[in-house]
């Protein structure tokens, strides 16, 4: 009917205003459909837009003489933004190459080493790994942590725990006079023994004044949230909490957010605009402890306990958290 009636008046009108309004309605159309759009699906639409093109460029012009920056550009979107199982075929061309730069190759087997753990291989991943860290120089301990790190939480969340920590202690041997390395290493390794085991005693009291206990979470699955007005990532992460919150909490999920600020004032004042509708604990230093409790030493540091209360996974980030919270509920 609708439709009728806007030919009817369009037939009414002379034909340059029908044109005008007509366009004018496919507009209004078109700005509607994108208001329900997020600037972050506009740039990954766009981002994976350029990855397309700029393989086409690799692919149709071998002799380009910019054909290096090209690879650069997607080796570092596949590890940057999750597309290394896309360019990793551009990895294995680049390898075959016989005018490699060093470092451009370097790079190449870091989108090889994910690429297959991507794709749940990680026993070839932790192969490459294991290469690039027996070539690794002392001046590239922070780029192998960041590897390191990344890989073993894949490896994490797909059950492979005995991967994660070889990682963690290669690491170990490989930079043993590197402080930084030693001590996020350490880190690493006191939360895999956290695992399968019950979740550390909070037994204290929220900023309402509600004494938050395992005992009343009997039968939900809980992510317990270690953050901070300050932290740039954490206060980034609150909008996937916060969706997933929502989305599961009727379901059995629940979250426990463990605050670090100082000033308790700060946070009542970002919590009154935040939208973040769990407990919320304000742990400030040397006060309940629970982040020496949790070996929470970074921020964010996430955990999750499952249905019987047990620790299961630890230093979860964007989509990884919501793929485990649905796995554990499902669980009975």
């Amino acid at each position: 009917m609708a439709v009728f009636a806007i030919r009817r008046v369009l037939n009414q009108l002379p034909l340059c205003v029908a044109v005008l309004l007509l366009l004018g309605l496919m507009t209004v159309g078109s700005v509607q459909a994108e208001e329900n759009v997020t600037l972050v699906e506009v740039l990954e639409k766009h981002r994976q837009a350029t990855f397309i093109d700029v393989g086409k460029y690799v692919d149709e012009h071998p002799d380009a003489d910019d054909l290096e920056s090209a690879y650069f550009h997607l080796f570092r979107e596949g590890l940057m933004h999750d597309m290394e199982v896309q360019a990793a075929p551009y990895a294995e061309s680049y390898l075959k190459r016989k005018d490699q730069n060093p470092a451009m190759s370097n790079l190449a087997q870091r989108v090889r080493c994910m690429s297959f753990a991507t794709e749940g291989d990680f026993e070839e991943a932790f192969a490459v790994f294991e290469s690039l860290l027996s070539q690794a120089r002392p001046q590239s301990a922070d780029a192998m942590l960041s590897l390191g790190f990344v890989l073993a939480s894949k490896a994490r969340f797909a059950n492979k725990v005995g991967i994660s920590r070889d990682i963690y202690e290669q690491l170990s041997a490989k930079f043993p006079f590197n402080q930084k390395v030693t001590r996020m290493v350490q880190t690493g390794l006191i939360k895999h023994d956290l695992l399968d085991k019950p979740a550390p005693k909070i037994g204290v009291r929220d900023m309402e004044g509600k004494l938050v206990e395992w005992e009343q979470y009997k039968g939900k699955v809980v992510l317990v949230d270690f953050w901070a007005t300050w932290c740039g990532p954490c206060i980034e992460e609150m909008p996937n909490l916060k969706k997933t919150y929502a989305d599961l909490h009727d379901k059995g999920f629940e979250i426990i957010g463990i605050n670090r600020d100082e000033d308790s004032e700060q946070v009542k004042a970002f919590l009154k605009t935040a939208g973040m509708k769990w407990p919320q604990i304000l742990d400030k230093i040397d006060e309940f402890d629970l982040d020496k409790k949790f070996d929470a030493v970074m921020l964010p540091s996430t955990y999750l306990v499952d249905r019987n209360g047990i620790l299961v996974q630890f230093d979860m980030r964007g989509a990884e958290i919501r793929t485990q919270v649905e796995q554990l509920l499902k669980k009975k």
